[in-house]
């Protein structure tokens, strides 16, 4: 499971950003932790979050899990439950497997 940078302490993350050589990005990190920290969850909502114009038609609903507190490495964990008849309908991608699609059916 990968982890995001933005939990890492400041003196964890500034040698993220150095490892042998000094990153130009490494002084973000030691001379404000806080706001680098700021802008980085920002970006990742915002990467998790936002659809191109061309497919705002979609009105399309995201649910995140963000691995903070509660291990969502077991499938079961990432369960939830809902009403089944507040489901309009379910959009498959085009790489969908086929077999998925027919279990959820």
């Amino acid at each position: 499971m990968r982890e995001p940078l933005g939990r890492l302490l400041g003196v964890a993350l500034g040698w993220w950003y150095t490892n042998g050589n000094m990153s130009f990005r490494a002084p973000d990190v030691y001379l404000n932790d806080d706001e680098w920290r700021e802008k980085y969850w920002a970006g990742c909502l915002a990467s998790q979050t936002t659809k191109l114009e061309d497919w705002a038609y979609e009105q399309e609903y995201r649910l995140i899990l963000q691995q903070l507190m509660t291990d969502y490495s077991d499938p079961r964990a990432r369960k939830l439950k809902y009403k089944f008849s507040d489901l309009k309908g379910i959009v498959f991608g085009i790489e969908t497997p086929e077999q998925d699609k027919l279990e959820i059916r």
